[in-house]
């Protein structure tokens, strides 16, 4: 009997195991997306007739397009604005007015020895202004992060939800191509039966497989509607609204070095944010600093003195005097978590080539596995399959030699659609990790 997928590959997609796969091979990072997210893989249109159809960049914008928790990022963008905004803001300018020498004794007595003083008085700030500016600005750069972050993650998501759908689709073709092989083998056998040539128990045998095979068509249709549901939720939609997934699983073989993938790693979205983090808080110290500064406060106006009837001008100003290290506790505080940061991101980088490395490996063994598959057991096998199908025409070989080498053939096909499936993923991963697309785009030719 055909299994979906032999027992030293992958097991078939379940509903369970299609889930726990993804869990267990999605990376959590995960995108500005433009080049990025049209990476996954090549998809070549398919020759099947139906007017709806969705392919992989469909469902990459279906999902960035109507996600609402990319939404809420316009409304953080929005409060970040206002804050920036803000701490543009000066101390506002004084107005003064102050009398002197009047409603006293003597000479002071009414008005007319007032003296009155009218000025303006501002504070010297610009280096304080400059440093909230900064902060409020790298902390935008956060929410920048942080969404680039949730679309890689999405992207990262529906890759491989597409992927695995549109690998379910392939098996259903690997599969009819078996139940057409155990038709026209039910059929010869019955002959040879009915001709007295064979054994009724071959036919039943044969009958068996080819009711094992229709179980198992039957399953791979309830796989798929569950793999379509599960990316039509992407985009929150209950299905796909009967259309079919367009494409097919190729792995374009442009050669690429694992050096080059670790001059990319500075792209990934992590270590982008940990930059941002690094940032914030350098921020925070140029700001410490300048608050912790003495600042200036200017004063210039007008005088008049009504025993003279004479105007005069007026100019002052204030320096606040000691302290100057109120802020050495707090600029230590924030030294030591940027600091951390640092050591975060020197151990985020060495842990993301570790695992690049691992994705790169299992890629390239995946890309020579199906080429080895598809370029010569694959090859040699349907050659075996016609030679044995003849001599069991000719009752040399029995149905048992018949049914191994077909059965031979199938496992090596869906092997194949294992191999591609698995270079997919781990491509999706590698380019989640280095943020950048691996490959040309081949969609749509």
């Amino acid at each position: 009997m055909i299994t979906l997928f032999p027992i030293h590959a992958i097991k078939k997609p379940i509903a369970n195991r299609f889930y726990a796969s993804l869990k267990s091979i999605g990376f959590n990072s995960h995108v500005l997306l433009v080049a990025f997210l049209w990476f996954s893989f090549a998809t070549i249109a398919n020759s099947q007739e139906t007017d709806k159809v969705l392919s992989f960049s469909e469902a990459i914008n279906k999902t960035l397009s109507n996600n609402s928790e990319l939404k809420s990022f316009t409304h953080q963008y929005a409060a970040s604005e206002g804050k920036i905004k803000q701490s543009t803001l000066a101390t506002r300018k004084e107005l003064n007015l102050n009398v002197e020498d009047f409603a006293g004794s003597n000479d002071l007595a009414g008005v007319s020895g007032m003296q009155s003083t009218l000025s303006v008085s501002w504070v010297m700030e610009n280096e304080l202004l400059s440093s909230r500016y900064n902060l409020a600005k790298s902390s935008q750069g956060m929410i920048a992060s942080n969404e680039e972050i949730k679309r890689l993650a999405l992207a990262n998501e529906t890759a491989k939800l597409f992927i695995n759908a549109l690998a379910l689709q392939e098996q259903v073709n690997v599969i009819n191509e078996a139940i057409k092989l155990s038709k026209s083998a039910v059929n010869e056998i019955n002959k040879k039966v009915s001709a007295g040539k064979t054994f009724q128990a071959d036919l039943l045998r044969a009958e068996a497989e080819l009711a094992q095979q229709k179980l198992i068509a039957d399953d791979l249709k309830h796989e798929i509607q569950i793999a379509y549901k599960s990316l039509a939720a992407q985009w929150g939609e209950q299905s796909l609204n009967e259309a079919v997934l367009t494409g097919r699983l190729a792995i374009n073989n442009e050669p690429i070095s694992f050096e080059s993938l670790k001059h990319q790693l500075n792209k990934n979205p992590r270590l982008a944010q940990l930059a941002t983090i690094e940032r914030i808080h350098e921020a925070k110290i140029d700001l410490a600093i300048a608050e912790n500064k003495p600042r200036w406060k200017f004063m210039t106006g007008l005088r008049r003195n009504e025993r003279t009837d004479d105007m005069s001008l007026v100019a002052g100003f204030t320096r606040p005097i000691g302290g100057n290290n109120r802020s050495s506790a707090q600029v230590e505080e924030i030294k030591a978590n940027l600091s951390q940061q640092i050591s975060e991101h020197e151990s985020l980088k060495i842990s993301l080539q570790t695992s690049l490395y691992a994705f790169y490996q299992l890629m390239m063994h995946n890309s020579h596995l199906a080429e080895k598959l598809s370029a010569d057991i694959i090859p040699k096998l349907k050659a075996a399959q016609v030679k044995t199908n003849e001599a069991y025409l000719m009752g040399r070989y029995g149905y048992m030699d018949l049914k191994n080498v077909q059965d031979d053939l199938i496992d090596a096909q869906l092997t194949l659609l294992e191999a591609r499936l698995n270079f997919h993923l781990n491509k999706i991963e590698i380019e989640a990790i280095t943020g950048s697309q691996l490959f040309s785009n081949s969609e749509g030719k």
